[in-house]
């Protein structure tokens, strides 16, 4: 962050015992938001198609990346996850997502300003194997993008259970 923005930061910090009493809430402002959903701490689910890219995450989120050509729009809604528009290269898309609601929150409960933009590269470098290169700019609260790198792996076997769910105590019994 920038001096002023690094002091909004250090402020969201010293709040977020009030912020974490309110259920629904997350970092002090809309939850499940980008780019925060893209640490992806519970399964995903990818579905493609040739209008979109719809990611859908245990974690109660759902991510539309529209490849149907459109452009962002002159006069968007604003959003928790923004707007996202990609495209494809080959097998590899190309990502730009814009249009962020003033109350979304970045992981940890940072501000961002209105000028954030995010850019991704997704591509999937061997069988079974996604990785997201994700960098975030802001020229009004950054200094530097931040950059960073997520790898999904791919688990057909997970059975993804409620976490209420009862769990097995162990193997079944022999029969006597």
């Amino acid at each position: 962050y920038n001096e002023d923005y690094q002091k909004l930061f250090a402020q969201a910090q010293a709040q977020a015992p009030q912020r974490a009493a309110r259920p629904g809430q997350a970092g002090g402002g809309r939850a499940g938001g980008m780019p925060g959903m893209m640490i992806m701490q519970q399964p995903m689910e990818l579905q493609v198609n040739p209008h979109e890219v719809m990611i859908v995450s245990e974690q109660g989120a759902t991510r539309r990346i529209y490849t149907d050509g459109r452009l962002q729009p002159e006069d968007p809604l604003a959003s928790a996850m923004g707007h996202s528009i990609g495209h494809w290269t080959n097998s590899e898309l190309f990502v730009d997502t814009c249009c962020f609601a003033e109350n979304s929150r970045l992981p940890g409960g940072g501000p961002h300003s209105d000028a954030m933009h995010v850019t991704e590269h997704f591509y999937s470098p061997k069988p079974g194997v996604l990785v997201d290169e994700l960098s975030v700019q802001d020229p009004k609260a950054f200094t530097k993008p931040w950059i960073t790198v997520k790898t999904f792996h791919r688990r057909p076997d997970l059975e993804v259970r409620p976490a209420d769910a009862p769990r097995a105590a162990g193997p079944p019994a022999a029969a006597a």
